[in-house]
């Protein structure tokens, strides 16, 4: 089988105790049914301890979430003090269920090509972006798929072979156009993240409107407009406007903190964005942020190939998820938004760090932000409506988040 996966993919390796943080607390622990009918089967004293943790899913019963673990104030009780799994140590990797042999992997399969990824809701994962001082390549190899990750990708995540081949063939090219353009170093990121949402923009009627035939022509058309420059001058001219821009980001943040589940990383973040701001007026916190924004700019230039590495992160893992959706505004949409926050939730670590900030800070920020919102669908959803409902979603308005 084709695999297509980010040359950091084989990198990863789970460091288990050594973690800065644990994939055993915070959330929702599927079992799937051939794990679950194997612990019910399990003798001695351990499968008292292990059967009594797992509960049945009998509302909405598949064979990957057959079941899941009674989180005891939002843990795995299987998680022990030293912070190792209990099932690994008495039973081995072996009835480990699906779910915890995968994370923090993500496979998909699109007609005959999976792709695998990682997800940075994984301290480690995080890490490796925040480490990789390069662009970001992709391989494409033949190799077989383990059982695990053949069941997970046949039950969860496939584009059937009777996907639109025209729109697969607008994604590959629009995709591979989009992360060309991310790791084009000679702009500044925010003015890529603009020229993404006009290469969306242009692609978005051609789905809409079924135009596959205008592909080839469209693309060297964008091509000629994110190389051209006076169009990258001419995004000199926009001006910011920062009481949009944090207004917008406080009331997503207030509102996620509202939602459900957070972590304790999060509240931590989110209490240095209010320790920039605290009580002050508006007019206070556009000249602090004016003037922060600036510094920080200028301070964070070493780091800003992680900036690059989060877009090319995000347009390799979302953008085909358009042959289901048809809607790549969506991805775009998401990707300059949570763009926008991450920039203010590092500013607002700098900040109370006495303006430093080192690479843990970042891995902090990074990983506990995606925890949040990568793994609730639900909330990403019901934000979009809103967006679109109130036409938050133009490039004018996208502009403003992104400069």
């Amino acid at each position: 089988m084709k695999i297509l996966k980010p040359v950091y993919y084989d990198e990863f390796k789970c460091i288990g105790s050594e973690c800065i943080d644990t994939c055993c607390i915070g959330w929702q622990i599927q079992i799937d049914k051939k794990s679950y009918l194997k612990y019910r089967k399990t003798k001695g004293e351990f499968s008292e301890k292990l059967n009594d943790s797992v509960v049945r899913n009998r509302k909405n019963e598949t064979e990957l979430f057959y079941a899941e673990m009674k989180l005891k104030e939002a843990k795995c009780p299987l998680l022990n003090e030293k912070k190792l799994c209990d099932i690994y140590i008495n039973l081995g990797e072996e009835y480990l269920c699906n779910t915890c042999k995968i994370y923090p992997r993500l496979i998909r399969k699109y007609g005959d090509i999976c792709e695998k990824t990682l997800s940075l809701s994984c301290p480690e994962v995080a890490r490796i972006l925040v480490e990789t001082n390069k662009d970001i390549s992709f391989n494409m190899e033949n190799e077989n798929l383990n059982e695990v990750e053949q069941k997970y990708v046949e039950k969860k995540y496939i584009v059937k072979e009777e996907y639109n081949k025209e729109l697969y063939n607008l994604l590959w090219e629009g995709r591979d156009l989009s992360i060309e353009l991310a790791q084009f170093k000679e702009i500044p990121i925010w003015k890529r993240l603009i020229l993404l949402k006009i290469i969306e923009e242009k692609l978005q009627i051609l789905i809409d409107e079924s135009k596959y035939n205008e592909l080839n022509n469209t693309i060297v058309n964008l091509t000629n407009i994110i190389t051209n420059y006076d169009v990258i001058k001419s995004l000199d001219n926009i001006n910011k406007v920062n009481r949009i821009k944090i207004q917008f980001i406080h009331m997503i943040l207030q509102r996620r903190a509202n939602y459900g589940k957070t972590n304790n990383r999060f509240w931590e973040i989110l209490d240095d964005f209010n320790y920039l701001f605290g009580d002050k007026n508006e007019t206070d916190i556009l000249e602090i942020l004016d003037i922060k924004e600036n510094k920080f700019n200028e301070y964070f230039r070493k780091y800003e190939y992680i900036f690059e590495n989060y877009i090319v992160y995000n347009l390799y893992n979302y953008y085909m998820q358009v042959l289901s959706t048809r809607d790549l505004n969506k991805v775009i949409l998401i990707l300059i938004l949570k763009y926008s926050i991450i920039k203010i939730l590092l500013l607002a670590k700098w900040n109370k760090n006495g303006e430093e900030l080192n690479k843990k800070d970042i891995i902090d920020v990074l990983y506990s932000f995606s925890r949040i919102m990568e793994h609730n669908d639900g909330f990403i959803n019901d934000l979009y409506i809103d967006i679109k409902k109130e036409e938050y979603d133009s490039l004018a308005y996208l502009t403003i988040l992104a400069r």
